[in-house]
């Protein structure tokens, strides 16, 4: 997929660059053309003016339709080009699955290290690519639920810190050695409610497991926004059984406290 995103921004470079050396050269033309025609008439004299209105087909200085049809052809070459710069912009923009792409690279590769690495090592090498790859915000609140709307501003950014934290380290504990997994994803599936980017972890007996993304656009970048495990199973759903539990016996502070506990554990689990 990102191969064939750099592939059609190099194809629309080159169509770019062509019609542009078109549009160039046509513009040389007509500037000779005119300045022969001053040469030959004089500048501002009477002949060049009553030129303008006669028949380029007697040999004088082209006409008023002649200059038309130049400028006409100037103007449709220059707006292709113009058409193709913005294809090419949004070529250049990642894709739904894009995003998931990237997210699986550097899973792999943390997952191909992870003994060297350690509990707190993949940890590092995930957070990134996870803050970049998740709407990290968008998934604590809908994680917590209608209490969200009840926290300060200064409260939600610790439920949200402490959440990063808490997928990060989820992550960097689930996937902690390779043993010959294939990530592979699927097509793109537009939803009423987001885009689905179907995919699939083959393990190394042949075992499939079935992992969708919820995706969304957060700006200019496509951004999880929800993990359906097996297929089907929100993973946000799943939280927000969990957290509306802490909320009720321990309130906000609470939470955010377990979230951070349940991560120390895992980052520290394996240091001496």
């Amino acid at each position: 997929m990102i191969e064939n995103s750099t592939w059609r921004v190099v194809l629309l470079s080159v169509v770019f660059v062509t019609d542009l050396v078109m549009v160039i050269g046509l513009v040389r033309e007509e500037l000779r053309d005119w300045r022969l025609n001053r040469s030959a008439s004089g500048a501002g004299s009477l002949l060049q003016l009553r030129g303008i209105f006669r028949s380029p087909a007697m040999g004088e200085p082209k006409g008023r339709g002649s200059r038309a049809r130049t400028v006409g052809v100037l103007i449709v070459a220059l707006s292709l080009a113009m058409s193709v710069g913005t294809n090419i912009g949004r070529a250049a923009q990642p894709s739904a699955a894009d995003t998931v792409h990237r997210f699986y690279d550097t899973l792999l590769s943390t997952m191909q290290n992870g003994h060297s690495l350690g509990e707190r090592g993949r940890f590092d090498r995930l957070a990134p690519i996870i803050t970049s790859s998740f709407d990290v915000g968008y998934m604590a609140q809908k994680a917590v639920g209608p209490t969200w709307f009840k926290l300060s501003p200064p409260q939600q950014q610790q439920v949200t810190q402490a959440f990063q934290r808490y997928v990060t380290a989820t992550y960097a504990d689930r996937f902690d050695n390779y043993s010959g997994e294939k990530f592979q994803v699927g097509a793109e599936q537009s939803t009423s409610f987001g885009t689905i980017v179907q995919s699939r972890i083959v393990k190394s007996d042949g075992e499939l497991v079935s992992i969708n993304y919820l995706m969304h656009q957060n700006g200019d970048l496509w951004q999880v926004a929800d993990i359906y495990l097996t297929g089907t199973i929100s993973e946000l759903a799943t939280l927000r059984s969990q957290f509306t539990s802490v909320l009720a016996r321990e309130g906000v502070d609470g939470l955010i406290a377990t979230l951070n506990r349940k991560t120390d554990m895992i980052v520290t689990s394996n240091l001496p």
